[in-house]
């Protein structure tokens, strides 16, 4: 019953997809979540980086990033750039995720 008083006290607009497969975005996020772990997918060793974003709108945007590290301050507001590689729902929610990111 207490669960059910919290969400109607804060609706939240459903999450949606940015953009299209293959599509290049740009747009203003905040950094919800990093994660740095050792690349099991490397057999030289190096890093795999998670980054979780959300939009203006709370839509989530994910990269995960197998390169040079980057900067990512969780709370953070900073400008992503990519090409969107793929849509999926996790935990009942939509998200878009990037490839060949940059941020600004």
């Amino acid at each position: 019953m207490r669960y059910a008083a919290q969400n109607a006290k804060s609706p939240q607009k459903p999450k949606e997809y940015v953009g299209v497969k293959g599509e290049k975005i740009t747009l203003p996020v905040t950094i919800v979540k990093t994660k740095t772990k050792a690349n099991p997918h490397n057999p030289l060793g190096g890093t795999m980086q998670y980054i979780k974003m959300e939009d203006e709108s709370g839509n989530i945007i994910v990269w995960f990033n197998a390169g040079r590290p980057v900067e990512a301050t969780e709370g953070k507001k900073v400008v992503v750039s990519g090409t969107v590689s793929q849509h999926s729902i996790f935990a009942g929610s939509k998200v878009t995720h990037i490839k060949r990111a940059k941020i600004n």
